[in-house]
């Protein structure tokens, strides 16, 4: 049966969640590869909870602190595009600076 609204819509997961979650994810941070714990980790909405997501084991990833907090409420494929950007334009700096010293 549907499960009931008001465990969907919870801010909060319970540690029988987190634990699924965590050990589906290896202990991982989903957007950095960050080793975690069950104390440091952060449940991740990949549908973020402010655009209707639900607190369900699919919509759920495992993730450090730091990329939790600067993920936000974009959607997880919004985040991973900003991710993305920020490496090529991380790449392409390093590769000018590499070619500059090698001169």
């Amino acid at each position: 049966m549907f499960p009931d609204y008001q465990y969907l819509m919870r801010r909060s997961v319970s540690n029988s969640l987190k634990k699924q979650v965590l050990q589906r994810d290896n202990y991982l941070c989903q957007y950095c590869w960050a080793s975690l714990t069950l104390e440091t980790a952060h449940m991740d909405h990949a549908f973020p909870r402010s655009k209707g997501g639900w607190t369900i084991l699919d919509n759920l990833r495992s993730s450090c602190p730091s990329c939790n907090l600067s993920k936000g409420d974009k959607t997880e494929t919004e985040y991973r595009t900003e991710l993305a950007r920020k490496a090529n334009i991380a790449s392409y700096f390093s590769d000018i600076l590499s070619s500059s010293f090698r001169k």
